[in-house]
């Protein structure tokens, strides 16, 4: 057994907890709190060398799943309710976990995101919980914005053909800071590898062509960043903690039980849910339909950035920031004569709270004299000031008509049901913030990496 995480490696995952915290969104229902693993919880691909598959194989053999979902019939596909997508991956993955598993967890992940780091403590726990139910499986999908990610993660495959991919996946999670080829290459001598051929593989070929199969793979399922779980091909996009992800392998379990019960053995379970999924599609666009809304930024932008959201919901207000710094990072120039984003906005006020429509009333009646950006912060600012005095105070600090400032708001409500009709009917919004950068969909008050990701993909498409 390999030894346990150092207290410094665990004070960091404490400390980056909190960057995770922004991955949620405002709800019907309150999302689950994080819970993050005890300090005594033995890390993932710590496990004794019966549970964790080091080394690769050409073909499954012996008691495992059985990958080819081809060779698996159709007859039981019925029983498979839910939306999946195909994740299939061959015996060269790195996997941990049960060797028949009922469930299986495929997460792509950055050597370089903090958020993965987080996530491996979350991965930990699970497969503790459930050591003969789930298998997690390793797919890379290295951030363009992060220098050193690439090649992090051809040491990972570089390390596992040699039956060592726990130790490195370990250490570069751990010194994701600080990683370089010097480093890497220092740390697979500690490990005892054959460091000529480890040199030889890390810039060779296979190497190489395994990482961008595993990026191209994400691509093709629309990724917009770090880690992204798929739990029988099901996505739960970053609903990432222990919590949530339990729940849906609870019911995952169930499906799989009853698939054994109609038959199928337990080593086709995984391949029946493939041969049930979809295949990975195209980046998803919806149609945004931005005409006539007020735009902040270039309106004239390769990139458009709606954002769909609640002036009450604290996760899009803490998302204000996170705007504000793309359009000053995408947007140097200021004003609307240049730079590389636009922003646009529709009203979708949640029932849960009470005085959201009325601070919606107040923005719309503020773009009816050319101000809805100004009340926007305003209204996001304090969400304590909801009252009508309130209002036109607000009114008054933008030098606004109030005459007209009264009867626009009272007038607001075919504006306001408008923007959520859309946004639920053609958008598929349930919850806020909901953004749509050039009609990709990223939900919640995800980190700006996470924006920044699709908007550089979108600039390259502008300009390949």
């Amino acid at each position: 057994m390999l030894p346990r995480w150092s207290t410094r490696g665990w004070t960091l995952v404490a400390v980056l907890v909190a960057v995770l915290a922004s991955t949620l969104a405002c709800r019907p229902q309150p999302p689950a709190e994080l819970e993050l693993p005890s300090r005594d919880a033995e890390p993932v691909a710590r496990g004794e060398p019966s549970v964790f598959i080091e080394a690769p194989q050409q073909k499954p053999t012996g008691p495992g799943p059985e990958l080819d979902w081809q060779a698996v019939g159709t007859d039981l596909n019925t029983m498979i309710p839910g939306d999946r997508v195909r994740v299939d991956y061959d015996a060269e993955h790195a996997v941990a976990g049960s060797n028949a598993p009922l469930v299986t967890l495929v997460v792509f992940l950055d050597y370089q995101c903090p958020h993965c780091l987080i996530f491996e403590g979350t991965l930990s726990s699970l497969l503790a919980r459930y050591p003969d139910e789930l298998r997690v499986v390793w797919r890379h999908f290295p951030l363009d914005f992060h220098p050193q990610a690439h090649l992090a993660a051809r040491a990972a495959v570089a390390a596992h053909s040699q039956g060592a991919f726990a130790l490195m996946h370990e250490w570069l999670l751990a010194n994701s800071s600080q990683i370089d080829a010097l480093g890497i290459e220092q740390a697979a001598r500690g490990f005892g590898l054959d460091l000529r051929r480890f040199t030889s593989e890390l810039d060779g070929a296979p190497a190489l062509a395994r990482v961008e199969s595993d990026r191209k793979l994400g691509r093709q399922l629309g990724l917009q960043g770090v880690p992204s779980a798929y739990v029988n091909g099901r996505d739960v996009a970053f609903a990432t903690d222990e919590i949530s992800l339990a729940e849906l392998i609870d019911e995952e379990i169930v499906i799989a039980q009853a698939l054994m019960d109609a038959g199928s053995s337990r080593r086709e379970v995984w391949a029946r849910f493939m041969a049930a999924a979809g295949p990975a599609e195209a980046i998803v666009r919806h149609q945004t339909d931005t005409q006539g809304l007020t735009v902040r930024g270039n309106a004239n932008a390769p990139v458009e950035l709606l954002m769909v959201a609640d002036f009450d919901c604290p996760f899009s207000a803490r998302s204000v920031a996170t705007v504000n710094e793309l359009l000053k990072r995408y947007n140097p120039s200021s004003g609307s004569g240049g730079g590389h984003l636009a922003v646009y906005f529709r009203h979708f006020p949640l029932p849960m709270h009470t005085h959201a429509r009325a601070a919606h009333s107040a923005a719309v009646a503020a773009d009816q004299q050319g101000q809805f950006w100004a009340m926007f912060e305003l209204l996001f600012a304090d969400p304590k000031q909801r009252g009508p005095a309130d209002f036109e105070a607000m009114a008054k600090q933008l030098q606004l008509d109030l005459a007209r400032f009264r009867r626009d708001m009272a007038t607001a409500d075919a504006t306001i049901d408008g923007d959520i009709e859309f946004s639920r009917d053609k958008l598929g919004v349930t919850g806020t913030p909901t953004f749509f950068i050039n009609g990709r969909k990223l939900s919640g008050a995800q980190p700006i990496d996470h924006f920044e990701l699709v908007i550089l993909e979108e600039l390259a498409i502008a300009s390949p």
